[in-house]
């Protein structure tokens, strides 16, 4: 089957705080490119490159829009 282009928002804790210092956690959301044959694949290389701590909020295919 053939790649193609999904765009992932992605949602996870960031610490801003100085080093040094008591972490200050704020939620931040990315938005990604990513490239696979299905959503499951999506899923398996997301919680591959960042761990457990992301969650996934959207998945949704560019070429079949």
């Amino acid at each position: 089957m053939r790649r193609k282009p999904f765009k992932v928002t992605l949602q996870f804790m960031k610490n801003i705080a100085a080093s040094h210092r008591p972490p200050k956690m704020v939620e931040s959301t990315r938005e990604e490119t990513m490239w696979a044959v299905t959503n499951a694949e999506i899923r398996r290389s997301v919680r591959y490159r960042y761990g457990f701590n992301v969650n996934i909020v959207s998945i949704v295919s560019i070429w079949d829009n």
